[in-house]
Order: C-alpha cells, then sequence, then structure tokens
C-alpha cells in the first residue's frame, strides 16, 4: 500500500521536470529566434547604413515681399551607384539649395530631378564637385514590396528631425 503513494510523487515529480524542460526548450527556441532575428537586423543595418544621408535644405518664403531663407533637414538613401537619392516630398519640395552628407562625413550638394506630393516622394541626384573623381556611391538597392505579405518584417532607417 506504501508504494502507491510514493509512485504519485514519482510520477508528479517527472510530470513537474516535463513541463520544465518543455519550457526551458520553448524559451530556448525563443531565444535562438530572436538570435536570428537580431542577426537580420543587424545584418540589413549594416547593408543599408553606408546609403543613408543626412539632407540640409534651404528653403526660401517671402515674407513682406521680401525673399527669406530658412534651413530645414531630413533624410535619404542613395538607390543607385551614380548618386540617385530617394527622399520625401515634404523634405526637398520647396529647396533652392540642398546638401547630402554621407555616411562617411562627406558634404555633396544635390540638385532636384523630381517630385511627387501624392506619395511624399523626391528624386535627388548628388552633385560631386567638377573636379573631384568620378566615383560610385554606396547604395542600397530598391526591392520588391509585390513580394511582402500581411505580417512581414520590414525597417525604416534615416535621420527625422536631424537626430544622427
Amino acid at each position: 500500500m506504501r508504494l502507491v503513494p510514493r509512485m504519485r510523487r514519482l510520477f508528479g515529480l517527472l510530470m513537474w521536470l516535463a513541463l520544465l524542460f518543455s519550457l526551458s526548450a520553448q524559451a530556448q527556441g525563443r531565444a535562438t529566434l530572436e538570435d536570428a532575428l537580431r542577426r537580420d537586423i543587424e545584418r540589413a543595418r549594416d547593408r543599408v547604413f553606408p546609403a543613408l544621408v543626412n539632407i540640409l535644405v534651404v528653403n526660401r518664403y517671402f515674407d513682406g515681399g521680401r525673399a527669406q531663407y530658412a534651413l530645414g533637414g531630413g533624410s535619404g538613401v542613395i538607390v543607385s551607384p551614380d548618386g540617385l537619392v530617394l527622399t520625401n516630398y515634404h523634405v526637398a519640395s520647396d529647396a533652392v539649395r540642398l546638401f547630402c552628407t554621407l555616411s562617411d562625413g562627406t558634404r555633396i550638394e544635390a540638385e532636384s530631378l523630381w517630385h511627387d506630393a501624392m506619395t511624399d516622394l523626391s528624386v535627388l541626384r548628388l552633385k560631386p564637385p567638377a573636379n573631384a573623381p568620378k566615383r560610385e556611391f554606396p547604395y542600397a538597392p530598391l526591392g520588391d514590396s509585390d513580394a511582402l505579405k500581411t505580417g512581414d518584417y520590414v525597417l525604416a532607417m534615416g535621420n527625422p528631425l536631424l537626430l544622427a
């Protein structure tokens, strides 16, 4: 008769151990998944960061019939090796001069090529000095948004409000 309570206790202990092992395996699986996600994010950051630019904008407006100038800023990303920059319309639309600072600290003037208010997009072209040797810029190729599905991770990288 004394064997049955011991068996119950042993069975209960084994069940607790199985539950703890299961929870530990789930936590380890979750940690492995989180590590993989962290590595993917770091890989994306390392690939895109060199192509990010800080944009200094000189805007002109009129006050009392006189032209006034104001500084503004934003960010963009170089999307081609010849220096096309994708940014927001609200950053570059009213600019009279644009300067892009690359991730290595180089400041290069840019020109506006195209604006679309409906999509809030603008395209700029970097204009290196005429005496500078021709160079290829680090760039982040555009992906295929049609390949995305609901729930997929996406990352936004930039320099809002000149914080960097």
